[in-house]
């Protein structure tokens, strides 16, 4: 009877996935389901020896969602050949050793086919890897000490030190067991404290002003907080940046200040109150005179007497020429100061 009920075990290691009674349940490590197959890949990235730390986490997780973790902690330990789950148990062993085989570089591969178990891979990698990490680990301690945010926005700058924060930590070894003790809270406290600084110290200038508040803030607020409070503060300075009413520029047409432009003051009440126009017409002007070169005042200047003498007098005279030479000054100098012509060292004529 117990021969017979041997045999029918036996049978049921041909179906995948199917085990004897006492390893039916879903439940159990020695279970295999239809999609576990030697050739799947886990994990996304391969080990090459510098990454131990984060292929090792994700190894564990995709191990613990197929209940396959107790064959690398040591927890399920090799059968004996006597024992009538051995096959079931060398089965699930070969799968998880052909799932990391298939996440190891070329080199690593070499070095580790040979092994019958996959806890002595696992432990293998962890000797060769994980324990030789100093250099590894004063790496990351220079990186996370010389971060700047420089040209990262505030997120990526937050993500970038946090990711190495963690690697750092998994580089240390934790042999001692979970305690919430008060000591334990305080080693806690200042480790965050540290990281704290480290984040704030890293910041651009643009943050100088928030920092300070929160550096006096009582109590001090978390890590996560205190990413919260800095990056409402940037959305809060984009936003005014992007509301800012721009100003707009009134462009005045002015005239040309050339010497050859022609400067109508006929429509000047001051202008027309004095005995210019008989001058100008004497002159052939018409009302409108160019007085953009001194030379041509001078042309008036150079007039025969006797008709100057006919209509103005020479005190007159010399009124119209220094109002003239004013209102040409004040004129080139308001319309266009860069190319204006007229100017305080241009003496003003006398009529002797």
């Amino acid at each position: 009877m117990a021969k017979q009920q041997r045999s029918l075990r036996s049978d049921g290691y041909g179906g995948h996935g199917s085990m004897s009674r006492s390893s039916e349940a879903s439940d159990s490590p020695l279970c295999l389901q239809s999609s576990d197959h030697p050739c799947l890949m886990i994990v996304a990235h391969t080990l090459d020896g510098t990454n131990y730390n984060s292929w090792a986490i994700a190894m564990r997780i995709s191990l613990d969602a197929k209940n396959k973790l107790s064959f690398i902690d040591g927890s399920l330990p090799r059968l004996s050949e006597s024992d009538y789950n051995f096959k079931i148990w060398s089965r699930c062993n070969s799968m998880v050793k052909s799932w990391i085989l298939n996440v190891v570089s070329k080199e690593i591969y070499d070095s580790i086919l040979y092994y019958q178990d996959a806890v002595e891979m696992w432990k293998n990698l962890f000797t060769r890897v994980k324990e030789n990490n100093l250099p590894r680990r004063y790496q990351l301690e220079q990186v996370v000490m010389t971060l700047r945010q420089g040209q990262l926005d505030l997120s990526s700058y937050f993500t970038k030190k946090k990711t190495l924060w963690e690697q750092l930590a998994n580089t240390k070894s934790r042999t001692v067991k979970r305690c919430d003790c008060d000591q334990v809270k305080e080693l806690l406290e200042e480790a965050e404290t540290s990281r704290i600084i480290q984040f704030l110290m890293g910041l651009n200038d643009d943050f100088n002003n928030i920092r300070s508040q929160i550096l006096n803030m009582k109590p001090r607020p978390r890590l996560n907080e205190i990413y919260n409070i800095l990056d409402q503060d940037e959305s809060q300075r984009v936003v005014g940046v992007s509301s800012r009413p721009t100003s707009n520029h009134v462009v005045f047409p002015v005239s040309s200040c050339d010497p050859g432009s022609e400067f109508d003051f006929a429509s000047s009440r001051k202008f027309s109150e004095t005995k210019v126009f008989p001058l100008a017409k004497k002159n052939n002007y018409m009302g409108s005179t160019n007085l953009a070169s001194a030379g041509q005042i001078e042309e008036s200047k150079d007039q025969p007497k006797e008709n100057i003498n006919d209509d103005m007098s020479k005190e007159q005279l010399q009124q119209m020429i220094s109002y003239l030479s004013t209102k040409l000054q004040s004129s080139s100098i308001t319309s266009c100061p860069e190319k204006a012509i007229a100017s305080t060292s241009t003496p003003v004529p006398t009529i002797s």
